[in-house]
């Protein structure tokens, strides 16, 4: 049978001299190093430049070398996204407080090793934010406005028309086009989903009760 590999012993939190990756102070024999992380045309301070990560240290470089933000990859604390902007919180170096370094400008398809370099060589993962839809008083108003319109050319036609049957199928489709959008806000930004509907004593709510209440339909 074959022996088992070979571990060689490296002090932990620190890379194995191998170049191999270390797992709880162990390298394994035939494991591969941990791929380096560089991404171009990421702006630092309205600047264009070079994000790049290794096992030792992850920073940012000016395109002409003159200006750069380094810190050891065990100084990160934490890492956020926000669609293409990415925050990393790392000690300080004098080692009292911390900082954040802020980088724009990534892609989205750049989240993916961004990930997997802070998850293999600080230990954080990088946590994802995702766009809240919130709610517009101007939005809402414009689509009040075209259910109450709908609805009087509803009261306006013929009863057993074609042409009142197709009205009401008009309305119908605005009444289901405005609960889809008030849905997406109800799971979104709670605040200002408040601020829209609370004000002048919860006016739209009360325009929105009469239309549907005193609508003339077959």
């Amino acid at each position: 049978p074959k022996p088992p590999a070979r571990l060689a012993r490296a002090p932990r939190g620190r890379p194995c001299r191998s170049g191999v990756r270390c797992v709880g102070g162990m390298a394994a024999a035939g494991v591969l190093p941990m791929k380096k992380l560089r991404v171009v045309n990421v702006l630092n301070s309205g600047e264009s430049g070079k994000f790049c990560g290794n096992a030792e240290s992850v920073g940012w470089m000016r395109d002409d070398g003159e200006r750069m933000v380094v810190h050891a990859a065990n100084s990160v604390r934490r890492a956020e996204w926000f669609e293409g902007q990415l925050r990393i919180l790392c000690d300080a170096e004098d080692g009292e407080g911390s900082e954040v370094v802020a980088l724009d400008g990534f892609a989205n398809e750049d989240f993916d090793n961004i990930w997997r370099y802070f998850e293999q060589a600080c230990g954080v993962h990088v946590r994802k934010h995702r766009k809240v839809a919130a709610l517009d008083a101007e939005d809402f108003d414009l689509a009040e406005r075209g259910l109450e319109d709908a609805a009087d050319r509803v009261d306006e036609a013929a009863a057993g028309s074609p042409l009142k049957k197709g009205r009401e199928l008009d309305l119908l489709k605005l009444v289901e086009g405005l609960r889809d959008g008030l849905d997406v806000a109800v799971s979104g930004d709670k605040q200002a989903l408040n601020r829209v509907f609370s004000a002048n004593g919860c006016e739209r709510i009360g325009r929105l009760r009469l239309v549907l209440d005193t609508v003339q339909l077959e």
